[in-house]
């Protein structure tokens, strides 16, 4: 295989997106945190790994990776209108996620003296 090869074997265009399909992706997207989207656009768009991402957000991993299921959930429910059990699941777990969150951002400020 040559460089050649190699290189049109990763520029594989992804199939046309209807527009109707597109305006529902867009409007999903719109729905979202400033963040949220951010981290998914910054991760589909520039096609950087989660830790790019979050340099460039100023968050950590975990953060990204929340985010991004986030955001996928969210776009899957706009296109599809339904939701797969992962994602039902995780629709249960967002009220302890930011409990668990807000616990975190307090036991970090108690460590720093605030």
């Amino acid at each position: 295989m040559t460089v050649s090869d190699e290189r049109n074997s990763h520029d594989v265009e992804p199939p046309p997106v209807e527009p109707e399909t597109l305006a529902r992706i867009v409007a999903a997207l719109d729905t979202l945190p400033r963040l949220t989207r951010a981290v998914f656009l910054i991760h589909r768009l520039d096609d950087l790994p989660y830790e790019d991402v979050g340099w460039r957000c100023g968050i950590g991993v975990d953060e990204v990776t929340l985010r991004m299921a986030d955001a996928i959930y969210a776009v899957h429910w706009a296109v599809d209108g339904r939701i797969s059990r992962i994602g039902d699941f995780r629709r249960h777990l967002i009220p302890w996620r930011s409990a668990w969150m807000r616990w975190r951002m307090r036991r970090f400020d108690r460590r720093l003296g605030l």
